[in-house]
Parts: structure tokens; sequence; C-alpha cells
């Protein structure tokens, strides 16, 4: 019974991991096998008895290698399968959990929340050896298609630049390392030229996202801006989907409406629609807030950039008034009315 419960914890863990494990008595007699054809599990075993690998007098010898990719372990016991070898026998797993958490990219590691010890030791190598101030991550989405082009475009500047990348689905995610305090600046001046090298050389459409900085490569302040790079690339699609590279810092409030339940963003939104203002808000409307917004709250700019009188643009915003309650010439009735026009987004792309 005891033995069978271990075998199929060991099964779980083998399937978990994508490691290969047999076990053998002295006498060559397969125990237990998970993941292994038999004949290549006993032909491992020959070549490891020949070569003097599992010559070990006591309970538990093994070996670990990597086999067409995958963790191999070839485990002989001298003794019988009691709580004695399972404890050994777990303890043994952990280093291939270890194996199997290396093998994984940098991007799946950080994704399952789990960062292996190499992974924590190369970077914090990297950013002695290199003088590196602190890290950003980049997302670079584009169809898949366009992905190895793009990869393509990143190993040419490999070259020049200290950087890590690897590949997930649609998507690039690249460790930048940067050497300067002022690293915002730094690491957008390195997208922009990403994303007009792959305009200009590829043609491919594609969004680059810029996480928050990283000063420190401890695990959980890794993982933090990790997430924040992907909450990043979903509030700037979701948000601002005409702009092409969204850096961490200018979405902290598409980040957090993206955080509120729908529920919430929904009687937000209906408070203000109750008098009509849906029904306003067409194509032109939107553009002269749009405007309005990134000219200040300034009417005269805005009435310029408009090429519209400035009595049509008072007009229309005291239209706005008259079915919100909100005065946009006001700076809180503007913020107020920017957060519902960035809700009513979110609900629209969730739908």
């Amino acid at each position: 019974m005891y033995q069978a419960v271990m075998y199929n914890k060991l099964s779980n863990l083998c399937a978990e991991t994508k490691t290969c494990v047999a076990i053998f008595s002295s006498s060559g007699k397969i125990l237990y096998s998970s993941l292994f054809k038999a004949d290549e599990a006993h032909s491992l075993y020959s070549e490891y008895i020949s070569a003097g690998t599992l010559s070990s007098p006591h309970c538990f010898a093994r070996d670990f290698h990597l086999q067409n990719g995958k963790s191999v372990a070839i485990i002989k016991t001298d003794g019988v399968c009691d709580k004695k070898f399972s404890d050994v026998l777990f303890a043994y797993m952990e280093d291939i959990i270890a194996r199997a958490e290396s093998k994984l990219s940098f991007s799946e590691q950080l994704s399952a929340g789990k960062p292996s010890q190499a992974l924590i030791s190369d970077i914090e190598h990297d950013i002695s050896n290199n003088g590196a101030y602190s890290l950003r991550f980049i997302q670079i989405s584009a169809p898949l298609e366009r992905i190895p082009d793009i990869v393509n475009i990143i190993d040419d500047i490999s070259a020049d630049e200290i950087l890590k990348y690897s590949i997930s689905q649609d998507s690039i995610y690249i460790i930048k390392y940067l050497f300067d305090e002022s690293n915002a600046e730094e690491c957008m001046e390195f997208a922009m030229a990403l994303m007009d090298t792959i305009h200009t050389e590829i043609g491919a459409n594609a969004k680059i996202a810029v996480s928050s900085k990283c000063l420190s490569p401890d695990p959980s302040t890794l993982i933090c801006a990790f997430n924040d790079l992907k909450r990043t690339m979903s509030a700037g699609m979701v948000c601002k989907d005409s702009e092409d590279i969204y850096q961490s810092e200018l979405f902290l409030v598409e980040k957090f409406l993206l955080s509120v339940p729908r529920d919430e963003l929904t009687k937000f939104c209906s408070a203000l629609e109750a008098y009509g203002l849906k029904e306003i808000m067409d194509k032109k409307t939107k553009q002269t807030i749009k405007c309005l917004f990134d000219n200040d709250l300034n009417i005269a700019e805005t009435s310029r950039h408009l090429y519209t009188h400035r009595n049509t643009l008072v007009y229309r915003l005291e239209k706005i008034k008259s079915v919100s309650g909100l005065d946009l010439k006001h700076f809180s009735n503007a913020m107020v009315f920017d957060l519902y026009m960035t809700a009513t987004k979110i609900l629209e792309g969730q739908n």
C-alpha cells in the first residue's frame, strides 16, 4: 500500500516536471518506470552499470542527465521500497524539480511565479559584471507568423546590447539591463528604435510594452515587475490601441481600472449615462474631448487644433455638461470624465 502511494506521488511529480524516471532492483529488475519506454530504461541502466555510475553499495544510487530535452533519472536500490527509501527518493527529486525549472524560459518561470535560482544567479551575474543600475522587462506582441522575423532583429541588436530574450506564443519578452538612473528614458529610446526597425525592415504590426523598473534581482521584485509588464500591455491594447508603445508609468490609471470588478465599472458608467450621455458620445464628440485633454483643457488651443470656432467647441462642452453634470473646462470634472471614457473602453474590450 505504501509503495503504491509513493509511486503515485512520483508519477505526478514526473508528469509535472517532464522527467523520465526508472527504478531498478540490485538484480536489474525494473520496479517502476514513468515516461520511459521499457527498452530505453533497460538500455540506460545497462550503460550506467557498465560505466560504474550505479555501483554504490548503499540502498540508493542515481544518475541525472538530459536526453532529448528531458531530465532522466535512473535509480538502483539495494533495499526494499519502504519509507526510508521514499524519503531519500523525494529528497533527490528536489534536484529534478530544480533542473526542470531551470529549463523553462525566464518568461515561463516568472509567469508561473517561480523564478529558478539559476535565473536569479544569472541576472545577478549580468548586473554585477556589466555595472547595470537596474533592469526593465519589455514585451513585444505581434502576429505569430512575424515572431521569427522580429527574433532575427533582436539577435542583431544583442551583439551590441546587454539583454536576454525568450519567446512565448505571440510575444517576445526581453530583459533590458540599464546603466543610468534615468532609465525610463533609456529604455523608451530602445523601445522606439526597436519599433522603428520592426516597421521599416519587416513592416510588421507590433506593440511594445515597457515594465516598471526593477532595482533588485530578488524573486518577488522580478515577479512584480514582470506582472506589471503584462498588465501594461493589456491596458495599452485595450485603452490606447492606436499607440504602439506602452510605458508602465504612463498607464497607472488604466491598470488600476483593469483591476476593478466589471460590475463596479458598469455601475460607475451607468451613473453618468443615466441622462443620455451615451447617446451623444459620437465619433466627433470623442475626438473633441480627446483633443481638449491633449491640450490640457485649453479652449483656444483645442479650437485651433480642431479647426473649430471657439463658440462651437464651447457649445459641444455645454451639451456634455447638460447630460452628465460634468463641466470639462474644470480639471476635477475632466478627470472624472477621463475615467469614464477609459472605463467604457475596458468594458467594450471585455465583451
